[in-house]
């Protein structure tokens, strides 16, 4: 019997699991999750500084577009809103784990379980988790453990000294900030959604962005976009000098919404050639999935700005043909290991795994490529990128603008009527 080690029982680790189980192979399934319920990066806990979620969030893909192959993920909202929150997404995880995986009967869930040694022994994978004195052994491994947990923090001249700073992975809420002045340093996702929260509490909030960053905001925002930071000056005035020679003073807070790091600390194999001594990639991956010098050890859902939930069902999709000998071993060591980039040596590397819509199609399409000349007829069909779906996301960028303008107005609007930031119900336009 074959055995697999899922290490994370978030979106990767249970669409992995979903898939080998349907494709019914007779694997023996044992997930190791560190906290006490699936559902990873979604699984919020207030109490603690586990996840990068906070308080208030909604995502920023559609409900269409997160949802599993053939298990809808639907808010069932009447206004015709289709960004699920934090909350929601989490019950559709539990309930697609308790549909899709739960009821395998070779299968073990492990929680509260974090693993903190996972090495290759002779021909297998050993893992030894926290409050477990027994050692796993098992054929394939899955890390599955996300890339949400190790913060970056840009070194700039003066940061060591500066003591009100933390990162966006510790933003709970804005009621923390009432009448500060802070800055939020970065242009993603989680920067625009915490400065625009940000913008109903404190008094004032700085926007600090790269130069090639747009931001356009309505003259009632108090959000101020202004450039990247040059230097900070702890003291009397806590100033902080920008590139283009202005500064900004009186500064209270600093929020360092400028991304995360890749961490695998528990992985005592291959960790030096998987790494290379820097942290913004993985190295020597087949198709980002697949570890060419041992193809027994998969990772889920590395790349970024991607559409996770099918991703991950289709990346299980290729563990399933490598496991099942249909892609062999030596094929996997031989191939080129980067189909998206002609040239990796020019590619930065912090940008290697970042696929950008449309590349992120492109990937999607290739792996089916891959699954489609084995010519198998294996019963787990994952999400096919059509014309239609492509279109829907592509489109997907220019319809969370829209809805982030919207949620600007809102934030104006609960500063007027001095209340924190909440997500706006269907009657507000």
């Amino acid at each position: 019997m074959v055995s697999v080690a899922i290490i994370g029982g978030g979106p990767g680790g249970i669409g992995t699991a979903r898939v080998l189980i349907e494709n019914d192979r007779s694997y023996h399934i044992d997930i190791f999750e560190g906290s006490s319920k699936i559902g990873g990066v979604w699984n919020y806990d207030p109490t603690s500084n586990n996840t990068a979620m906070y308080e208030v969030l909604e995502t920023n893909i559609s409900d269409h577009l997160m949802s599993y192959q053939g298990f809808r993920l639907d808010i069932k909202d009447a206004s015709g809103k289709i960004y699920p929150t934090r909350q929601q997404v989490q019950e559709y995880l539990e309930s697609y784990y308790d549909s899709k995986v739960a009821s395998y009967p070779k299968l073990r869930l492990f929680t509260n379980k974090a693993v903190n040694s996972l090495k290759k022994v002779d021909s297998h994978w050993e893992v030894n988790a926290e409050n477990d004195d027994f050692t796993y052994m098992y054929d394939y491994v899955v890390v599955a453990n996300g890339h949400f947990n190790k913060p970056f923090v840009p070194t700039v001249p003066g940061s060591l000294e500066w003591v009100n700073q933390s990162h966006s992975k510790d933003f709970v809420s804005c009621k923390h900030f009432q009448g500060m002045n802070v800055v939020v340093v970065g242009n993603a996702t989680s920067a625009i959604d915490i400065a625009t929260q940000l913008s109903t509490t404190a008094a004032k909030v700085y926007q600090s962005v790269k130069p090639d960053a747009k931001a356009v905001l309505p003259d009632e925002s108090i959000i101020k976009v202004v450039p990247q930071i040059k230097s900070l000056h702890a003291g009397s005035s806590n100033k902080i000098q920008l590139i283009d020679g202005t500064s900004i003073e009186d500064i209270d807070h600093i929020i360092w919404a400028t991304g995360f790091q890749y961490d695998i600390p528990f992985l005592k194999s291959y960790q030096s050639d998987l790494f290379r001594d820097q942290s913004n990639r993985l190295f020597n991956l087949w198709e980002h999935i697949v570890y060419r010098p041992d193809p027994t050890i998969f990772f889920s859902l590395l790349m970024k700005q991607i559409i996770p939930f099918q991703l991950a069902e289709l990346q299980a999709s290729i563990m399933d043909l490598v496991i099942s000998g249909s892609i062999a071993a030596a094929d996997i060591t031989n191939a080129p290991y980067d189909s998206l980039n002609d040239n990796i040596h020019e590619v930065p590397s912090a940008d290697y795994h970042l696929v950008q819509s449309p590349k992120d199609i492109q990937y999607y399409r290739h792996l089916q490529d891959i699954i489609d000349k084995q010519n198998l007829n294996s019963p787990f069909k994952p999400v096919l990128w059509t014309d239609d779906l492509a279109k829907e996301r592509e489109n997907c960028s220019k319809l969370k603008a829209q809805r982030q303008q919207l949620l600007v107005k809102w934030a104006i609007h609960q500063r007027s009527a001095h209340e924190p930031y909440t997500i706006p119900d269907s009657t507000f336009e």
